[in-house]
C-alpha cells in the first residue's frame, strides 16, 4: 500500500512510513473512508424496501467504485468483529427487527435469509466490479436482488 502512494505522490516510501509510522493506521483510514462511501450508496432510496435497497446500493457501489470495493474485499474478513465490515453486518442484523417480511421467521431464520443474501450481493458485485460497465442497468440489478431476496424468504418459510 505504501508503494503505491508513493508512487501516486512520486516520492519514495520513506515519507509515508514517516508520517503514517504503520501501513495497517492509512489502511484502517482508508477502509473507514471507504465505508461511509458504501454506506451512501446503499442508503439511497431506490425501491423504498431497505433491504433491496442496501442490496442494490452495495452492487451499484461495486461497479461504480471498483478500486474502493476491491479494497473493502482484500483487506479485511466480514466477520472479524474488529473490522467495519463486521460492523455493517451488526448494523443489518439490528434492523432485521420490526422489517415485515421477516414476521413469523426465526432470529436463525432471518440470519440465515440475511447471510445467504449478503453472499450473494458480494457474489454479483464481484463479479460486475470486473466486468465493462453498463452490462447490467440498475433495473436488472433490482430485479436481480428482488428475486434472489424473495426466493430466500419463501425457502426460508
Amino acid at each position: 500500500m505504501a508503494r503505491a502512494v508513493a508512487k501516486e505522490l512520486g516520492s519514495s516510501t520513506m515519507p509515508i512510513y514517516s508520517y503514517i509510522k504503520w501501513e495497517w493506521v492509512l489502511i484502517g483510514e482508508l477502509l473507514k473512508r471507504t465505508f461511509k462511501v458504501l454506506d451512501s450508496y446503499m442508503n439511497q432510496k431506490r425501491t423504498g424496501d431497505m433491504w433491496i435497497d442496501w442490496g442494490v446500493g452495495y452492487v451499484v457501489f461495486s461497479i461504480k467504485e471498483p478500486e474502493l470495493f476491491n479494497l473493502i474485499m482484500r483487506e479485511h474478513s466480514p466477520m472479524d468483529e474488529s473490522t467495519a465490515q463486521f460492523k455493517h453486518w451488526c448494523t443489518m442484523l439490528e434492523a432485521a427487527e420490526g422489517y415485515v417480511p421477516f414476521d413469523g421467521l426465526s432470529d436463525e431464520q432471518v440470519e440465515m435469509v440475511l447471510m445467504r443474501r449478503f453472499l450473494f450481493s458480494i457474489g454479483l458485485a464481484t463479479h460486475l466490479s470486473r466486468l465493462p460497465k453498463g452490462l447490467l442497468s440498475e433495473a436488472q440489478i433490482i430485479d436481480l436482488i428482488k428475486g434472489t431476496s424473495l426466493a430466500l424468504l419463501e425457502g426460508a418459510r
